[in-house]
């Protein structure tokens, strides 16, 4: 049996979709992939062995995507993010921004033309029996080229609100994958599978599930405060903005470090492209470490007890799977998929969630600093997160596939 997985974009696409790649292998079944032809999704999926074709994003030409424009109305642009804009009046700073949106309009259904064109070319030579779309701009095509070749079409969605792409491809669908039990979407054949975890993520465990919640909690600090160069001691809080990087994060953890290193480790997850200059502090204890990007997260992920993050999907599911307690810090544009993730473990008193205008330093030191200290704390959540975790997802998207198709023949 062959199967044609896409999806792109972010690592919170192409992540869960490499996972069940690997699986579905186990399963006997031919891997294709589709992806999009620069950036993340070229350096994420050229490191896996899978047959790739990679495609032009066709991105849909919404208001909301341009930063070129201003809206009359201030009450269009408020706390929950920017509402429906095709309802407002909108002002364009000059002519030649209104023309580039004219002709992004125009140039849109001959880009999207292209690249079915493309799709429908790769899945004829792959032979697919089937077509598995994770979302993103490059799964379009995708879904209408599957569609007009009448290849089932399976969808699996990451966030509790569906993306365009996705929406789109609900239409024509055979199964209708989720991440969360309370996806929001009216279509038939909606089935609550959770999110393919990588393997290693799967058989990995936070420090803070290794906490014995009796630890004394003071006397550890204590003795990190006499003894600044050692870090064994110490819990480590992770902090990270998603696969891009949080600027806005980053340049608060800075600012709050001589509070944070007396008495954590930390390791701060930048971004790319999004490294911080750290001002006068003492880093000879060793037990700061900055990068950009980590391949190896269920080995990282093994060493924290608390972490600061945005609140993606993959992030918060995977955080769920492997009990780690964490602020999230979601990203307020887009659809407000992030906050409604969150959610999810916040509810259970697995993780709080704070706006991002009101992270700051203070906020740092009142909120999240007392956590870590409290071993018994970090053990509750951490158990806590665990009872979310739903970690068979791919097992049970690859059976569901094949007991389609096999039943269909």
């Amino acid at each position: 049996m062959k199967i044609v997985l896409a999806g792109g974009g972010s690592a919170g696409h192409i992540n869960p979709m490499l996972a069940l790649a690997k699986k579905a292998k186990v399963y006997g079944l031919t891997v294709s992939v589709i992806a999009g032809a620069d950036g993340l999704d070229n350096s994420l999926v050229n490191k896996n062995q899978y047959r790739t074709f990679f495609i032009k994003k066709v991105v849909f030409p919404r208001l909301t995507n341009y930063s070129l424009v201003t809206y009359s109305d201030v009450n269009c642009v408020g706390q929950k993010g920017i509402k429906n804009v095709f309802l407002k009046k909108v002002i364009f700073k000059s002519i030649s921004q209104k023309l580039r949106f004219i002709i992004s309009v125009v140039k849109f259904p001959f880009n999207l033309i292209k690249q079915i064109r493309r799709c429908r070319i790769i899945l004829k030579q792959q032979s697919a029996d089937a077509v598995l779309g994770f979302g993103g701009y490059i799964c379009p095509p995708v879904y209408l080229a599957a569609y007009s070749l009448k290849i089932p079409i399976y969808i699996h969605e990451a966030n509790v609100k569906v993306g365009l792409a996705n929406r789109l491809g609900a239409k024509f669908a055979k199964r209708f994958f989720t991440a969360f039990p309370n996806t929001q979407i009216k279509t038939v054949n909606l089935e609550y599978t959770g999110l393919p975890l990588r393997e290693e993520i799967i058989g990995t465990k936070s420090a803070a599930f290794k906490l014995n919640k009796f630890d004394g909690d003071k006397q550890i600090n204590q003795n990190s405060k006499k003894n600044s160069n050692s870090s064994v001691d110490k819990k480590t809080l992770l902090i990270m903005g998603g696969s891009l990087g949080a600027k806005s994060i980053n340049q608060t953890i800075i600012k709050v470090l001589p509070d944070i290193l007396p008495l954590f480790n930390v390791i701060h997850l930048t971004g790319k492209d999004k490294a911080e200059i750290i001002p006068q502090i003492d880093l000879a204890k060793g037990n700061y470490k900055q990068i950009e990007y980590c391949d190896n997260m269920s080995a990282l992920l093994s060493k924290v007890s608390f972490a600061i993050a945005r609140s993606g999907a993959s992030t918060v599911l995977e955080f769920a799977a492997i009990g780690l307690p964490a602020c999230f810090v979601p990203l307020e544009i887009g659809n407000g998929e992030q906050i409604i993730n969150a959610k999810y473990l916040s509810r259970t008193d697995g993780a709080i969630i704070c706006r991002n205008v009101d992270f700051t330093p203070d906020y740092i030191r009142t909120q999240i600093l007392p956590i870590l200290q409290n071993s018994a704390k970090l053990k509750q959540m951490s158990n806590n997160c665990l009872k979310m975790a739903k970690i068979e997802a791919s097992q049970i998207i690859i059976e569901t596939i094949i007991s389609d198709i096999f039943k269909d023949d």
